[in-house]
C-alpha cells in the first residue's frame, strides 16, 4: 500500500498516518498477519523522522491493532472488528470529553463549538468529493509538463506515474478514480486499471512554437538532441525526426557529459527538453539555434478531462468503488 501525508495545520503527520492505517485495517485493505514497511523505509519514503513512524507503530500496538516483533518487523494483529470499533469509540469519547471541558470552563460557547464542527465537516466533505487523478506516460520529460497542465486546469494535484512503474505495479493506479494517459498508451493503461476506474485518453503534442522553429530549419542543418534521461532519448529523437523532417546528427542525455558537449559544439541547431534548459542555455556557444521541445495537451483534450473531472466531483465519486 501507499501512504500519503501532507503538512496540514492542526493535523500532525503522526495522526494522519495512524488514521490511514486504522482505516486500512477496518476496511480489510490490511489483513491480520500483513507486514507493514520497516520504520526507516517508510520514514524515508514520507520524508519524516524515523521517530515519527516508530511512535505511530507503538501507538497502534497499544491499541491492539499492530504487533511489533523484535528483529522481524511490524504486522497487523489478529484484531477483530469489535476491538477496532472499541478503539475508535474510545478515541471519540476522549475527544468529546476534551471539547466539553472547554465549554464547561467557558472558553468556548456551545453554539461556537457547533459552528466549528459543522465547518470542519463541510471541509471534509469537499475534500472527499475531489477525485484523485493520475497521469500515466512512458516519457518522463513529457509527463512533468502534462501534469502541470492538468493541475492548472483541474485545480487539484495530479500524480505522475511512469508507464513502466504501472506495468510492474498495477496497484499503483488503484487509488485513483480518474487516470489520464495518451492515446498511444490508452489500451494498455485501461487493461492495467480497475473496472471502476475511469481511464481517459488525451492528445499530447509538441508546442506550436517548437514545431514552427523546427519546420523553419534548412534541410542541411546539423541537428542535435539533448534530453534528461537515457530511457526517453530514443523516443525524443524519433519525434524530432518526425516533426522536423531532419535526421538528427547527434543526441545525448544529461548523464552523458561528453555526448552533451559534442552536441553543443558540433551541431548547428539543438533541440532540448525543458529540464535541460539551464545546462543548454549556459553552455551552448553563441550562434546556435536553440529549440525547447516542450509537449502539451491540446486544448480540446484538456477541456474534456476537465468536464469529466467536474462530473465525477459533482456526483461524489471521489474514491474508487470497491
Amino acid at each position: 500500500m501507499r501512504w500519503e501525508v501532507k503538512r496540514v495545520k492542526g493535523l500532525s503527520i503522526a495522526e494522519q498516518l495512524a488514521e490511514q492505517i486504522r482505516y486500512a485495517i477496518a476496511t480489510g485493505q490490511l489483513k491480520p498477519g500483513d507486514q507493514l514497511p520497516p520504520g526507516r523505509v517508510l520514514a524515508q519514503e514520507l520524508k519524516v523522522h524515523f521517530n515519527t513512524i516508530f511512535s505511530v507503530y507503538r501507538q497502534l500496538e497499544r491499541e491492539g491493532l499492530l504487533v511489533l516483533k523484535q528483529g522481524s518487523g511490524v504486522y497487523v494483529a489478529p484484531v477483530s472488528r469489535d476491538l477496532f470499533k472499541q478503539s475508535t469509540q474510545a478515541k471519540l469519547e476522549r475527544a468529546l470529553s476534551t471539547l466539553l471541558e472547554l465549554v464547561q470552563m467557558g472558553l468556548i460557547g456551545p453554539d461556537e463549538l457547533k459552528q466549528m464542527i459543522d465547518e470542519r465537516l463541510r471541509e471534509l466533505q469537499r475534500t472527499r468529493a475531489t477525485p484523485k487523478v493520475a497521469f500515466v506516460e512512458c516519457n518522463i520529460e513529457q509527463i512533468e509538463t502534462c501534469c502541470a497542465q492538468l493541475e492548472q486546469a483541474l485545480g487539484t494535484e495530479v500524480e505522475p506515474i511512469l508507464l513502466d512503474e504501472a506495468r510492474e505495479e498495477p496497484e499503483r493506479l488503484h487509488p485513483f478514480s480518474l487516470v489520464v494517459t495518451s492515446f498511444f498508451h490508452f489500451r494498455e493503461v485501461a487493461s492495467l486499471a480497475g473496472e471502476n476506474q475511469k481511464v481517459l485518453p488525451v492528445l499530447s503534442v509538441p508546442s506550436r512554437k517548437a514545431l514552427e522553429a523546427m519546420a523553419s530549419l534548412p534541410p542541411q542543418t546539423r541537428l542535435g538532441v539533448i534530453c534528461r534521461d537515457k530511457v526517453s532519448l530514443p523516443t525524443i529523437v524519433q519525434q524530432v525526426r518526425q516533426f522536423s523532417g531532419i535526421e538528427p546528427s547527434l543526441s545525448a542525455w544529461l548523464g552523458d557529459r561528453k555526448g552533451v558537449r559534442r552536441v553543443l559544439s558540433e551541431c548547428d541547431a539543438i533541440v532540448y527538453m525543458p529540464p535541460c534548459r539551464s545546462r543548454v542555455l549556459s553552455s551552448a556557444p553563441r550562434g546556435k539555434v536553440l529549440i525547447e521541445f516542450e509537449h502539451e495537451i491540446d486544448k480540446s483534450s484538456l477541456e474534456e478531462v476537465r468536464l469529466v473531472f467536474e462530473r465525477m466531483k459533482s456526483s461524489g465519486k471521489s474514491e474508487v468503488e470497491q
